[in-house]
């Protein structure tokens, strides 16, 4: 029997990072069947509460609880990792995560770094799939960066900067590129749900936006000409919610922001869109196009072969796109009527099925080594 530690962004109440999980889960189960998982959480994920062999360790609400002083919360949380990874054979960090020294703070990367240490200090591989890794420039992270680079297995990336941001650090290395990991899962139209002619759905990313509308003046007022239009000109328009925090950080919220942008509309529609893969697959099937920021409604929708609109300032938003030939805005170069356009227009266009496929294959070799290491 295999017993997996998998690290990622997971119990936050983030579907990408709920899809993530779910790709990795369904792989390693496929072809290991009686897998145990372990997995480092701020909460339990709703579609496995009833899975005996998947333990949420729920570590992340010792790092936040404020009424323990700092120095307790560290210790807390290093022996219950301690214990945690020690009972597994594989750490593995399951993509979503990504690897940051933001402002210049190693805290990131001294957390993950103290987790590696601990797997390889119990005998445990370290394994990265599909992950992210920012740009590291103090001489600090890049030490730390080193050490988990050189303490891993295998360690994929889920795009080129990614890489670049390795060799920066580590110019010989265990570093190759894939795509992301949600391609890999079995998702394909719903035969069950009949696409309803001229309808949009729409996500917009609150842990990018913030709560401070103002901040992004001329796309916010785009965004709000291309719904009120395209409503009257007869489109069903649907806003999507893939993440809800709250009672963890109340500005990451998709469906509070959309109340803020849409307060004086409040009959527009909202969907809250499911975890569950195959009720995602029928809500996101009922519409002929889709658009947003969030970077697994445009993979599903690519999936799907839904013809979809990317927007923000992402640069894997942008890539995505390119690569299935479909249209992206960046915030900042937001122009008058340009989302109303690129959705508009979206009927026209198809996705590139073969670029797609390509991905998809490309998506499993993720797990080559990994799936090598539990044979």
């Amino acid at each position: 029997m295999k017993k997996v530690y998998l690290y990622g962004y997971f119990g936050f109440g983030n579907l990408g990072d709920d899809l993530l999980l779910h790709a990795v889960i369904s792989h390693i189960r496929t072809n290991f069947p009686y897998s145990e998982f372990i997995v480092r959480s701020l909460f339990t994920s709703k579609q496995y509460k009833d899975d005996n062999n998947i333990v949420f360790l729920q570590s992340e609400s010792i790092l936040i609880d404020a009424s323990l002083p700092k120095w307790k919360r560290l210790l807390k949380y290093a022996l219950l990792q301690w214990r945690a990874i020690g009972s597994t054979s594989h750490f593995i960090f399951a993509g979503g995560t990504l690897f940051h020294a933001r402002d210049g703070s190693p805290t990131n990367l001294a957390l993950i770094s103290l987790l590696v240490l601990m797997a390889r200090v119990r005998g445990v591989k370290v394994y990265a799939l599909g992950v992210g890794v920012a740009p590291i420039r103090t001489r600090l992270s890049k030490i730390l960066m080193l050490f988990i680079l050189r303490a891993s297995s295998d360690f994929v990336v889920r795009d080129s900067g990614s890489f670049a941001n390795c060799r920066y650090v580590l110019k010989q290395n265990n570093v190759r590129t894939s795509v992301d990991l949600v391609l890999s899962l079995p998702v394909r139209k719903s035969d069950t749900v009949k696409e309803v002619y001229r309808a949009a759905g729409l996500t917009i990313a609150a842990s990018d936006i913030g709560p401070i509308l103002e901040r992004f003046p001329l796309f916010i007022q785009e965004l709000r000409y291309a719904v009120t239009t395209m409503q009257a000109e007869g489109w069903t328009i649907s806003l999507l919610s893939f993440q809800e925090s709250a009672g963890v950080n109340h500005h990451v919220s998709d469906a509070e922001l959309w109340s803020k942008i849409f307060s004086d509309m409040p009959d527009i529609n909202h969907v809250h869109v499911s975890s569950d893969t195959a009720e995602l697959v029928q809500q996101l099937s009922a519409f002929n196009v889709i658009g947003g920021m969030r970077f697994h409604s445009l993979v599903l929708a690519g999936m799907l072969g839904k013809p979809f609109l990317g927007f923000g300032r992402d640069s894997k938003l942008q890539d995505f796109c390119n690569a299935l030939s479909m249209p992206f805005i960046k915030l900042d170069d937001c122009m008058s009527k340009s989302i109303y356009k690129g959705l508009t227009e979206l009927e026209s266009r198809k996705v590139d099925e073969y670029a797609l496929n390509q991905m998809r294959a490309e998506a499993k070799m993720n797990f080559t080594e990994i799936d090598r290491s539990l044979s």
